[in-house]
């Protein structure tokens, strides 16, 4: 993170989201470096923890702005319904990526296509695309939204384990989404995985999860 003054104002220089190396520079209307520096502090929080509902008016605009700059799709709570008439044009894109799309997408990626687990993939997502529907937006999959659906998935009687699986493919469809610039965040990797025996201490769920169970599913991948 950086505050930049470039002529009168302040520009925030920052990673916004984890795991993934983009950087991007964006225009503050502060010409003051106090008033610049929480700006940067509430834009950052954000971003990382995929939470909008505590910004204030200035960092929300800003925040827009970057979204509507890249054409990512605009999250859920970045722009509240007391906002919609004074912020013109805030359009989402037509061509809303779906779940469905985004694992039609996944499983035509080379690194997939190729790899030993994609048949492992194609039944974690199987149970994943039942439970959300194909039309559910990925960019509305968020840490409640996952945690939910584990939550489900444990009252059918499914193990840890399997879970872990069904959480590293969504994990890594959200990575490849990334890659191909059609996401900007990946919310899996804010999610511990379940315990899969007792005493075992939680890990984080990753886009290249690190327990033996994972590592397999992250460098493979589903098949057609």
């Amino acid at each position: 993170m950086a505050l930049v003054k470039r002529s009168s104002y302040w520009h925030i220089k920052f990673r916004p989201f984890r795991g993934n190396g983009l950087q991007l520079s964006i225009a503050t209307q502060e010409t003051n470096k106090t008033s610049a520096k929480q700006l940067e502090k509430e834009i950052l929080f954000a971003c990382r923890n995929n939470d909008y509902s505590r910004l204030s008016h200035e960092a929300r605009l800003i925040l827009i702005k970057m979204f509507l700059n890249r054409k990512w799709e605009i999250p859920g709570g970045l722009v509240p319904p007391e906002y919609e008439n004074q912020i013109e044009p805030i359009k989402q894109p037509s061509d809303i990526l779906t779940l469905w799309k985004a694992q039609a997408v996944f499983r035509d990626y080379p690194d997939i296509l190729t790899a030993k687990s994609r048949e492992r993939y194609r039944m974690c997502l199987t149970h994943i695309i039942g439970y959300f529907g194909k039309e559910k937006p990925l960019q509305t999959i968020g840490i409640p939204e996952i945690k939910a659906y584990r939550q489900d998935r444990l009252k059918q009687g499914a193990s840890p384990s399997t879970i872990n699986w069904e959480t590293a493919t969504l994990s890594r469809v959200f990575g490849v989404m990334l890659e191909l610039g059609h996401v900007s965040i990946n919310p899996c990797r804010n999610v511990k995985s379940l315990s899969q025996k007792e005493g075992e201490r939680d890990a984080y769920i990753s886009a290249t999860p690190t327990t033996k169970s994972c590592s397999q599913g992250c460098q493979a991948g589903l098949g057609r």
